[in-house]
């Protein structure tokens, strides 16, 4: 059998605290604590987080784990859902209630950060809308509206550079009235852009406008994926799980992004580097939930959120699936000695 110092080239030292910086693979005997450790590399994690009350169901959100923001939606209260316009605001340990949204609506878009948010279309009562409004993190303001009218809306980017993919319009013959439009806002206005190959809705957005990836959103799930560069798609990466037409989280951008969640059910997360997923740390329960929709590296303390539905789906009463992630890092562990 081999040694420690043959596989590692390193002796096992006795200290008497741990070390302050040591090297992956080190180990160490600490004899005050009698406990045997080491230096190694710790997965990505999804811890559970504080739920928000309000609207559980079918809103939209934006942020970081750190500074989140979420409004509009519903209930769960058996059809027919009543519209809500509350917002909650999240610091990372606890909600609290933000001003209302000038609108009510289902199934809107949102993107940007907690400080700087754009929040868009939805079902409303009775028609479908293209309404736009801009968040501070203390109030809204009305902006010009969207070109068309789309509920079931993802988001991405920033509020001076978001985009949103497809969406349910009007009904038109096929299901939902699914949608090729892809429209960007510029910080002043709304404005078409090149149209993606696939009618879509839900989904998610990774990145910004224009470095964008779209993933989901079709039915039946699929794990094709598509690249945006501003001007025209491409075929992405292939997701290594299937996602269909519920809402999924996103974080990062185009070439180091997180999606995570989505539907039917999935609790899969992927990390995509421009080329190809990798699979990563599951969560605990995903199923149509938001995540932060902007840029925001996923790696940075102020990392990935995810603000889902209650699962099963369409479970009332029930509370909402928060989860927060930490990325894959160094850490010191003990070791089981038998």
């Amino acid at each position: 059998m081999s040694t420690y110092k043959e596989l590692a080239g390193l002796k096992i030292k006795t200290v008497t605290s741990d070390p302050s910086n040591p090297l992956l693979g080190e180990m160490w005997y600490n004899s005050t604590t009698g406990s045997l450790k080491v230096r190694t590399f710790s997965p990505g994690s999804w811890t559970s987080a504080n739920s928000a009350g309000g609207s559980y169901m079918t809103f939209a959100g934006c942020g970081t784990k750190a500074a989140y923001v979420k409004t509009m939606g519903n209930d769960g209260t058996p059809g027919p859902n009543p519209f809500g316009n509350d917002t909650k605001e999240y610091d990372g340990t606890n909600w609290t209630s933000a001003p209302n949204c000038p609108y009510s609506s289902r199934d809107p878009g949102g993107a940007g950060i907690q400080t700087a948010a754009l929040f868009f279309g939805g079902q409303g009562s009775p028609a479908t809308l293209n309404t736009s409004v801009s968040y501070d993190g203390s109030s809204f303001s009305g902006t010009p509206s969207m070109g068309n009218p789309r509920r079931s809306c993802n988001g991405g980017g920033t509020s001076t550079a978001a985009i949103t993919v497809g969406g349910a319009g009007p009904a038109s013959g096929s299901p939902e009235g699914a949608m090729t439009n892809v429209e960007h806002y510029n910080g002043s206005s709304w404005s078409e852009e090149a149209t993606i190959p696939v009618a879509s809705r839900g989904g998610t957005i990774i990145g910004s406008e224009p470095a964008a990836l779209f993933v989901g959103g079709v039915s039946p799930a699929s794990t094709a994926t598509y690249e945006y560069d501003g001007s025209s798609w491409t075929t992405g990466g292939t997701a290594n799980t299937a996602r269909a037409t519920q809402n999924a989280g996103g974080a990062g951008t185009q070439t180091a992004g997180l999606v995570y969640g989505g539907g039917p059910s999935v609790s899969a997360v992927e990390s995509y580097d421009g080329t190809s997923f990798t699979s990563d740390s599951t969560l605990g329960s995903g199923n149509n939930g938001q995540g932060n929709a902007n840029p925001t590296p996923y790696s940075a303390p102020t990392t990935a959120l995810y603000v889902g539905n209650p699962n099963p789906p369409d479970s009332f009463p029930a509370a909402m699936t928060v989860e927060e992630y930490s990325v894959a890092a160094a850490a010191t562990q003990t070791v089981a000695v038998t």
